[in-house]
């Protein structure tokens, strides 16, 4: 009886509020006494009323996932907290796939940065993850995105600044056993019309040491080459990030950013190199020790003018300019001791480095406006002016003079460049119709580029192409919290500078690897099928797509004098089927459990080379999340993939599970966070195959202190009395394929491999 008497009296309270007349309001006053006097004499427990706000919001295009509402982004890294993010996995070797596939673009506020593409994994886990309002899957990009991005774009999206107060700083450090350490800051100001927003971060990440163990076999001269060493590494960056914001009136709005990084990992290894015939006698053996430095980073400048329009809602008018620039340098030194006369090419000592550079200046316009309730319709335009540069130098250690010295080795690769200019433009349309909701769009992209040799112009070349890029998306809903979403479109990667980049890394003196100048663009078809249903304590979204391109960019090794050689071609015919679902079930507001899951089948040919492989791969991560008293909250997650499918062979299997512990004081001003990774498994095995018609080679690492534990701790004080707006429209340069190294090797969020 109490509690039916409680819930009338909040819903005519409620109704209170919003009485239109005298007449209303006394006839609701004479309720609220009648309950008054029928409870006169009874006395009712203390009420609470509490609500659980999801994690989870689906869109037409998009999936968010809310980080604000997570606890663990209180002390957490944005790596870390991908792994809940829906269809978005971490593997062991925490790179990072959106539905099964490293095919897909990252991005921050929509703006452009080569530093998320080729090195996303880093910079987000230096990146605090309370300084993140949300993370967006947009899995069906709409035409003003760029046609880059073949599974979908991942947006990684600032906080807003909405709570309440004058200024707010938030303080962040961290510490583990392995010898790695960090801190930082996130500010915002807000005086008058202006905003100020920014953060600073620093750490230093240790990678103790290694053991590995290779062996190729080499089918067509029937011989054996294994490796056997140690390898180590550290890792030393800095980010910081910084918008100004100037609200000219109501209607216009002016924001300036500026973001820096820069990133130096270097690393030590030992190997013993053993080439066998076979029966297994010893054609050739020697002992290599080499060295890496590398460092990579660099500035980007951002404007932004936006003009909305007063009795039109929604409708905006945005002018962007883009600078973008950033290096990726790395340099080598290999040392050979006990090497035969006749030992396998490339066993001697050298020294080699090389300079990449990548500056891009773009230009935009954006204009988007509702017609009546139901109708949107947005178009662009887009300007892009890319150059990439990269400079290379080989040094070997020369006798002949007897005292011997450093003498370079020039080949016509040492000086390269790829300029490109692309026009863009695009026009859509959307509407919503009662439970159903229409999205489509066109889009055209030009491109002009030129390749240029300085040591020799006979390789120079140009090409020109044009692209029309469709897309389309129909929503349907078929009750409160389920919709169905249906989408196709049309995506496009063009290669990055270290896909492009012919400098050879002959640091390994057995496996060198290069770029390929004269790399196409992939387009690829993607069509997906999604459904969502969400409610105050069960979450789930589902995602099953297929996508299908004809000249991918595709790893091709091959041996020639005992070395293996790989590039990248276009050789690739790419067929794939893939779902993934997210889980979140919430009987209270204390107790969560989630689940990560995604699965695919590809199907990799290349006529070229006579080469096919297929197979199933999958990613798994979940978690229980429980909140004690007194603000504790427990974490306790876990994760496995299984390997993932190449042209010529598949990846490594990686597990993993640990536990986690925070605790808020301070009215939630400071949290502390402990974890443990690993607790019953301090040594792991991981192990890369790759398979072709003339050798079969397997790579074997052992993470020797697989166990990780140590404590994150936030501090965050002052208030916030105004919101800061922000621009709604802006550059985002997803079309460039990321990825790569100095190695000519891969990191995810480019676009490269499966």
């Amino acid at each position: 009886m109490k509690k039916i008497l409680v819930l009338c009296f909040l819903f005519v309270g409620t109704s209170l509020s919003y009485a239109q007349t005298a007449a209303q309001r006394d006839s609701i006053v004479a309720a609220i006494d009648s309950l008054d006097a029928l409870t006169a004499d009874q006395s009712l427990d203390e009420v609470v009323v509490t609500a659980q706000k999801s994690l989870v919001k689906v869109d037409l295009d998009k999936i968010t996932y809310d980080m604000a509402e997570d606890p663990e982004a209180k002390t957490n890294n944005v790596l870390e907290m991908l792994k809940k993010v829906p269809m978005v996995t971490v593997d062991g070797d925490e790179e990072i796939q959106v539905k099964g596939s490293s095919n897909f673009k990252i991005y921050m506020n929509g703006k452009p940065s080569n530093l998320l593409s080729n090195n996303p994994k880093d910079v987000l886990r230096s990146m605090p993850a309370n300084t993140i309002k949300s993370i967006e899957v947009i899995t069906d990009p709409g035409a003003k995105y760029d046609a880059e991005g073949v599974t979908g774009i991942l947006n990684i999206v600032t906080q807003d600044n909405s709570s309440m107060g004058g200024y707010t700083v938030s303080l962040n450090t961290f510490v583990d056993n392995l010898g790695s350490f960090g801190g930082g800051t996130y500010f915002s100001v807000k005086q008058g019309k202006f905003g100020l927003t920014g953060n600073l971060n620093a750490n230093h990440r240790r990678n103790p040491t290694n053991d590995s163990h290779s062996e190729r076999s080499d089918i067509k001269n029937n011989t054996l080459l294994t490796q056997d060493g140690w390898n180590k590494n550290t890792f030393n960056m800095m980010y910081g990030y910084g918008e100004l914001s100037y609200e000219i009136d109501t209607l216009r709005l002016l924001s300036v950013s500026y973001n820096q990084f820069s990133g130096k990992p270097n690393g030590e290894s030992e190997r013993t190199v053993r080439l066998e015939d076979a029966d297994h006698i010893r054609l050739n053996q020697y002992k290599q020790f080499s060295k890496t430095t590398n460092a990579f980073g660099g500035p980007s400048l951002r404007a932004d003018y936006q003009r909305s329009f007063a009795g039109v809602k929604d409708r905006l008018l945005t002018f962007s300019y883009n600078f973008n620039s950033s290096t990726e340098n790395s340099s080598g030194e290999t040392t050979i001791e006990d090497a035969p006369d006749d030992a396998i090419d490339n066993a001697f000592d050298n020294k080699q480095w090389t300079e990449g550079s990548s500056t891009e200046h773009t230009l935009q316009l954006d204009f988007t406006t509702p017609v009546n309730k139901i109708h949107t319709v947005e178009a662009g335009i887009k300007y892009i002016k890319r150059i990439n540069k990269s400079e290379s130098e080989f040094n070997f250690w020369d006798e002949s003079t007897g005292t011997g010295r450093w003498t370079p080795r020039e080949s016509d690769n040492d000086k390269f460049s790829h300029n490109s200019d692309i026009l863009a433009a695009y026009a859509g349309y959307n509407v919503k119709v009662d439970k159903w909701g229409f999205k489509a769009g066109l889009r055209f992209e030009g491109t002009w580029l030129d390749a240029e040799f300085a040591r020799n112009e006979k390789m120079n070349f140009g090409a020109d192409y044009t692209n029309l890029v469709p897309s389309t998306t129909i929503t349907y809903q078929l009750k409160q919290g389920q919709t169905f979403r249906v989408g196709y479109n049309l995506r496009i990667q063009r290669p990055g500078i270290w896909h492009l980049n012919p400098y050879r890394n002959t640091t390994d003196t057995t496996n060198v690897r290069y770029g390929n100048p004269k790399l196409d663009a992939v387009k690829a078809h993607n069509f997906t099928l999604n459904y969502s249903f969400f409610n105050p304590k069960f979450n789930m979204n589902a995602n099953l797509s297929y996508q299908f391109a004809n000249n991918t960019i595709e790893e091709h090794s091959w041996i020639a004098n005992d070395i293996t050689y790989t590039t990248y071609e276009n050789q690739g015919k790419n067929h794939g089927v893939s779902l993934s679902t997210y889980l979140n079930w919430s009987p209270n507001p204390k107790f969560r459990i989630y689940g990560n899951l995604s699965g695919r089948y590809t199907s990799i040919e290349s006529k070229q080379y006579n080469l096919k492989s297929e197979g199933f791969s999958g990613n798994a991560y979940s978690g229980i999340q429980y909140t004690l008293p007194k603000d504790f909250v427990l974490n306790v997650y876990e994760y496995y993939q299984t390997p993932w499918i190449q042209l010529q062979g598949k990846g490594g299997i990686y597990y993993g599970y640990g536990l986690s512990a925070s605790k808020s004081l301070l009215n939630k001003r400071l949290t502390f966070r402990a974890f443990i990774d690993n607790p019953f498994t301090n040594r792991m095995k991981s192990t890369n195959t790759t398979k072709t018609s003339d050798f079969v080679m397997e790579s074997t690492n052992w993470r020797n202190q697989n166990t990780r534990f140590g404590i994150n701790i936030n501090f965050r004080f002052g208030e916030m009395k105004a919101q800061i707006k922000k621009v709604s429209r802006g550059i985002s340069n997803d079309d460039n394929m990321g990825g790569g190294n100095s190695g000519g090797g891969e990191s995810s969020g480019g676009g490269g491999g499966n």
